[in-house]
Formats: C-alpha cells, sequence, structure tokens
C-alpha cells in the first residue's frame, strides 16, 4: 500500500464481507480516479475513506489491493510494485471494464491478490463444498484476471472483446459482452454444446 501512495493515487481496498459493511476502504486523501467515481457512482458501491492502512476497520476481510488510473501511469508502477513484493502476491496490470466510458482516456487496473485467490480456486473450493465435478465447468470470461479461470475449465469462452492472453487459452468463443455474447454462449450449450464455433 505504501508503495502505491507514494505514487500519489488512492488505494482501493476491495473487500469480501457481510453485506451491511462497505465494499472498498479508500485509503489517502487523494481525490478518486474518475473512472473509480464513475463506477462506484453507476453501481451504488459503497466506501470509505481511512487516512493509512492501519485504519481500516476489517482488514481481515480484503481481498485485492488495487489502483485505478492511466495505463501510462500504472506501467512502472506495476513494475516497482513487483520488484517490492516478488513471488509474495500476484499483481496485475491491464485495462479496466470502464476503459474510456468514464474519462475518455485508457483507464487502467493494477490488482494485487494473495497468489492463492483467484476465479478458479474460488470455483474449485465451491465445486468441493458442492460436490460437483470440476471437469465439467464451462467458464466464461474477457479479462486478465480470467486466463486461469479458462485454462483450467473444461470449457473455457472468451468473449469477442477479451484480452489477446484470455484468446490464447479459451476452447471456444461467443459475442462481445455488450451484446449479449454471455447469453449468446449459454443458448449454444443448452442447445447442442460446442460442436460448432460460438462467434
Amino acid at each position: 500500500v505504501g508503495s502505491l501512495l507514494r505514487h500519489r493515487h488512492p488505494v482501493l481496498l476491495l473487500k469480501d464481507a457481510p453485506s451491511e459493511r462497505d465494499h472498498y476502504i479508500v485509503v489517502g486523501d487523494l481525490p478518486l480516479d474518475p473512472a473509480s467515481e464513475w463506477w462506484f457512482k453507476t453501481f451504488g458501491v459503497r466506501y470509505q475513506r481511512v487516512t493509512n492502512v492501519l485504519d481500516d476497520p476489517h482488514p481481515e476481510d480484503t481481498v485485492r489491493v488495487g489502483v485505478v488510473a492511466t495505463g501510462s501511469m500504472l506501467s512502472a508502477i506495476a513494475e516497482e510494485v513487483r520488484g517490492d513484493i516478488g513471488e509474495r502476491a500476484l499483481v496485475q496490470h491491464w485495462s479496466a471494464v470502464t476503459e474510456e466510458q468514464a474519462t475518455g482516456s485508457a483507464t487502467h487496473l493494477l490488482e494485487i491478490f494473495d497468489r492463492q485467490a483467484s476465479k478458479w480456486s474460488m470455483v474449485r473450493a465451491l465445486c468441493r463444498r458442492e460436490g460437483f465435478d470440476e471437469r465439467r465447468v464451462v467458464a466464461i470470461g474477457d479479462g486478465l484476471n480470467d486466463v486461469e479461470l479458462l485454462a483450467n475449465a473444461a470449457v473455457g469462452i472468451a468473449m469477442e472483446n477479451a484480452s489477446e492472453a484470455v484468446c490464447a487459452v479459451a476452447d471456444a468463443f461467443t459475442g462481445h459482452h455488450d451484446r449479449d455474447g454471455v447469453a449468446q454462449a449459454i443458448d449454444r450449450l443448452l442447445n447442442g454444446g460446442l460442436s460448432a464455433p460460438l462467434a
């Protein structure tokens, strides 16, 4: 967190918390990036500001440390953070869902996760808990945080708008997320499987 604050960006701590708590803790008194403001307002995200990370009332609920800024700013920060933390955590830097929607510029997201925390690890844990066969998992994704999920699922489906890294591990493809791509994929799965390309 200190490395990120040194670069003059507020740090966003994503929480996995009971519904009555805040979704994010924002560390630092710097203004939010316009894309973060747009995201929080559009999706009704509750957040609390703290001056110091030690003031976080529930650090045990943190699942991700993040920063939102333009890609050119975050590239250098991502490399510095990788150098600071080494193999202790996973650092991802990629274009955000809101790229150019909120600010007219290429908004990027820098995410720092525990190496054991991923969408695939969550799916595996859910399968074990519910008695599902993980060899029957179908996953759909478009971003860098979906690569491991699609690579390990029995069928990994990339959205039309997916990054190159996602497309490289996908078994099939579907339409753009803004044009009902998920619905198209589900329809094809329920009505004949994946015998033909989805897109």
